[in-house]
């Protein structure tokens, strides 16, 4: 019978536990639900419920435009409704 290669690496050891695998599903998943938050946001209204699914805006959105060119004093009465 052949014996099994066991690494004698500490590093490569770890990596190879079932452990880390399950980590970086969890990792993937919770990430990609971040993911699809964000580019949900970016999108209007027309573009959510259109019937070809799209990842990324056609365009980008006005608000988030004329917020990023505002200076911040004009922001703040926004932010205080």
């Amino acid at each position: 019978m052949k014996r099994r290669h066991v690494p004698t690496d500490p590093c490569r050891a770890s990596v190879a536990g079932p452990v880390v695998w399950i980590g970086l599903v969890l990792l993937t998943a919770f990430a990609s639900g971040v993911h699809w938050m964000l580019l949900t946001s970016l999108k209007d209204r027309q573009e959510l419920y259109a019937t070809p699914l799209s990842i990324l805006p056609f365009t980008p959105p006005s608000r988030i435009i004329s917020m990023l060119a505002s200076p911040v004093h004009a922001v703040q009465p926004v932010l205080s409704q």
